[in-house]
């Protein structure tokens, strides 16, 4: 025994290298301290970076059963469904909004819609600028409970009633016949004739004539200036046919003339009446 241990190896002739087993203080992996286990891996690496031993293998098909296929089937069966219904909603929905558009609008889509929309929009501009000539009359200027102003009040009242008796006339309703009375016509009274004095007297005492005699001799209204021109004289017809005469189509009745002449101011074809 003693020469068996005299023989072996000492300390001094085993191999000077590093043994890995003496890292056991760096917490190192067991398998990465295996040589066995490295070379494997090592082995493995150098497989799969040259290409060697590598076969791709395809991914098994899948095939649906008989159940997906219907269920897939109602799946789009449903879908083609609701496009339906989606188209459905969005035209009935464009439908009703054309309607209500046509139902604001208040004209019809016939040729002659055009011409009755011209015509209502012209009696409709008619009616603005008869109220706003209304408003600017000068006798509406007036204060109500001056002379001038009651003058002016009473004699547009009596005149408009004049008118509309003139247009409608009296009817006798007899039976289911609609028949118009005719009454024999009273010879008007001629007006005196106006010298366009500075007398507001004369001058009342003219347009009161004046207005008697258009409702006795049932004149229209188109009519009333030109025939009561006929009772002026001196620098009152002078006025008249500079002035008046020239636009005399243009007017209504007798009252809108002798005011634009000037009276519901005060003066009127070289009239100066005091205030």
């Amino acid at each position: 025994t003693q020469e068996r241990i005299e023989h072996e190896a000492g300390p001094s002739s085993k191999s000077k290298g590093v043994d890995p087993r003496n890292w056991g203080s760096l917490d190192i992996p067991e398998n990465e301290l295996n040589l066995d286990v490295q070379r494997a891996i090592e082995q493995e690496f150098e497989d799969l970076h040259t290409g060697r031993h590598i076969h791709y293998q395809p991914e098994p098909t899948y095939e649906p059963e008989d159940d997906d296929n219907e269920e897939l089937r109602r799946l789009q069966e449903l879908k083609q469904q609701y496009l339906n219904a989606e188209n459905a909603y969005l035209n009935k929905r464009q439908v009703n909004e054309h309607s209500k558009y046509a139902q604001r609008r208040g004209i019809s889509s016939t040729p002659m819609s055009h011409d009755v929309e011209e015509l209502i929009s012209h009696a409709t501009r008619q009616r603005v600028q008869a109220r706003k000539s209304e408003t600017i009359r000068p006798s509406n200027q007036l204060p109500p409970e001056s002379l001038l102003g009651q003058f002016f009040h009473k004699l547009r009242t009596n005149m408009d009633a004049n008118l509309g008796a003139h247009q409608i006339g009296p009817l006798d309703i007899e039976g289911n016949t609609t028949t118009v009375t005719r009454y024999k016509p009273l010879l008007p009274t001629s007006p005196d004739k106006y010298h366009g004095n500075a007398d507001f007297m004369k001058f009342y005492k003219y347009i009161t004539q004046c207005e008697r005699f258009c409702k006795e001799a049932a004149l229209p209204p188109r009519d009333q200036v030109v025939k009561c021109a006929d009772y002026l004289s001196g620098k009152a017809y002078k006025f008249y046919s500079t002035m008046v005469s020239i636009s005399v189509e243009h007017c209504v009745m007798f009252l809108p003339k002798m005011e634009h002449a000037g009276i519901a101011h005060g003066t009127t074809v070289g009239l100066s009446v005091p205030r």
